[in-house]
């Protein structure tokens, strides 16, 4: 996972499928993000993203409740067609803020 810290940010790029496999090592890695930058909030980039299972939908809600436990937030950008078409299944679209593109990501990320 490729990091790059944007202001009061940090994005994180993931690449590959997301499924129950990867899930616990994304979280786990995830959570250690947050804990090194602990006035940060966290934007995902899905861009390389090709798959998400209901144990990645779950990784985004736990990763949300961490964060929101310190005042910070997660956001999401950048998904394909067909995963974006996965959180709306679930409805998973009014649970975790979703943008196009990183720039209108990083610009909605609140101040802290």
């Amino acid at each position: 996972m490729r990091i790059k810290e944007s202001g009061n940010t940090i994005v994180a790029y993931l690449e590959g499928d997301l499924d129950a496999a990867q899930s616990p090592i994304l979280y786990r890695e995830l959570e250690g993000l947050a804990q090194k930058y602990p006035n940060k909030h966290l934007i995902v980039n899905l861009e390389s993203v090709e798959y998400v299972s209901s144990s990645g939908i779950g990784l985004f809600v736990a990763v949300s409740r961490l964060l929101q436990k310190s005042n910070r937030s997660l956001a999401l950008c950048k998904l394909s067609a067909s995963v974006k078409r996965v959180f709306e299944l679930v409805g998973m679209l009014n649970q975790v803020p979703i943008h196009e593109s990183e720039e209108d990501a990083i610009a909605a990320v609140p101040k802290l």
